[in-house]
């Protein structure tokens, strides 16, 4: 079995942070429907798993630096493995980037899930107070106003990741994302 490089485990880890974020149940929440399209979590993890594949490729066929003999040839050649190896240590920067945008966006989720479950006893516990139990529905005891704050307290708490990974996104790809 052959060794795995630094490119494949960004991969596995974005893989594994993308199935974590999809397993919450905050993800298929309506109030993350426009997350879920900006973020694309597919795509994004057939670009990662792209680019590692690309990274590792230009890594395993780069040779050893040409020693300088003095020759202009050579000089040539070394400048061009130089800025080679710069290229490349920025591209594994930018998926390393990525890769924690997404493990950022992961971690935003659990004060989302926080407030989402305190809402739900709030809201069961009121209803104890005024004799209908537990099984009180929620759509029933919130009205309108109160289900619009929650959803945009909730927007909120999200709105610095989504803005970090909107840049990301642009940053990378040149393609401009609108609110």
């Amino acid at each position: 079995m052959r060794e795995e490089g630094p490119e494949i485990r960004l991969a596995a880890i974005a893989d594994d942070v993308a199935a974590r974020i999809i397993a919450r149940p905050v993800w298929t929440r309506p109030m993350l429907d426009a997350h879920r399209s900006i973020l694309g979590l597919t795509i994004e993890l057939h670009t990662v798993a792209a680019a590692a594949h690309q990274l590792l490729t230009v890594r395993t066929a780069m040779t050893d630096i040409p020693t300088d003999d003095g020759s202009d040839v050579l000089a040539r050649a070394r400048a061009e493995w130089e800025r080679r190896h710069v290229v490349a240590a920025q591209v594994k920067s930018a998926l390393i980037d990525r890769v924690a945008a997404l493990r950022a966006y992961e971690a935003a989720l659990t004060p989302v899930e926080t407030s989402l479950r305190n809402l739900r006893v709030v809201t069961e516990l009121g209803s104890w107070g005024r004799g209908r139990g537990p099984v009180a529905s929620a759509d029933r005891r919130l009205g309108v106003r109160d289900r619009a704050c929650c959803r945009d307290t909730a927007a909120a708490m999200l709105c610095p990741v989504t803005t970090c990974w909107r840049g990301q996104l642009s940053g990378r790809a040149g393609v401009e994302f609108r609110a």
